[in-house]
């Protein structure tokens, strides 16, 4: 586990990636993440106001990372591919960080080794972390939403988000976690929802 400065940007995907938005400049590529997700958000989370939806946010991402904080793991950009499956199958991880010198360099997912090193029938004792991970990876910070953290995902067609506060890298949230969340969510609002009517 490592404690490093991050920076946005650098994230694999198609250079050209224009939107209805592109054009006129009426919303920012934040606003347009959101417009993705927002059918799935509305659904999940009906009873939030705009008063408190800011702070149950932060919380609920706090909530995740703090599960998680214990389970950073990383791997060097010099190491063999080896031992990012080692960790995944050891830990149950699907992605790892690649961390030089507290400095993250990127992040390597299943898709990465599978596709880059298995598929081809290259040798992943041979084959370094450096050749298939996915450099300078998105980044959120404990201010974002959890909205705004599906949003990403769903329009960069990522799983998981580093998540970075101070220039640390305190924790790692991933579609699942959102997932997770939100059903819990659900949860809350049924009951919230049966206390009501009675």
């Amino acid at each position: 586990t490592c404690a490093l400065p991050i920076s946005d940007g650098g994230q694999r995907h198609a250079a050209a990636d224009h939107h209805p938005y592109d054009v006129a400049g009426a919303r920012t590529e934040r606003q347009y993440e959101l417009s993705l997700i927002s059918p799935i958000v509305s659904a999940a989370a009906p009873l939030v106001t705009t008063e408190n939806a800011s702070i149950g946010n932060v919380v609920d991402q706090k909530k995740i990372v703090d599960q998680k904080a214990s389970t950073i793991f990383s791997v060097r950009t010099t190491d063999p591919v080896e031992n990012v499956l080692k960790i995944m199958r050891d830990f149950r991880v699907r992605a790892v960080l690649v961390i030089d010198d507290n400095e993250l360099k990127g992040i390597v997912s299943q898709g990465d080794c599978a596709i880059k090193v298995l598929l081809p029938h290259q040798d992943p004792t041979q084959v370094l972390v450096s050749k298939i991970m996915t450099p300078k990876p998105l980044t959120v910070t404990l201010s974002n939403s959890l909205e705004e953290c599906m949003a990403i995902m769903v329009h960069k067609h990522i799983r998981h988000l580093p998540v970075v506060e101070n220039n640390k890298v305190v924790g790692v949230v991933s579609i699942g976690d959102l997932v997770k969340n939100i059903i819990e969510q659900q949860g809350n609002q049924i009951k919230f929802l049966e206390t009501y009517i009675k």
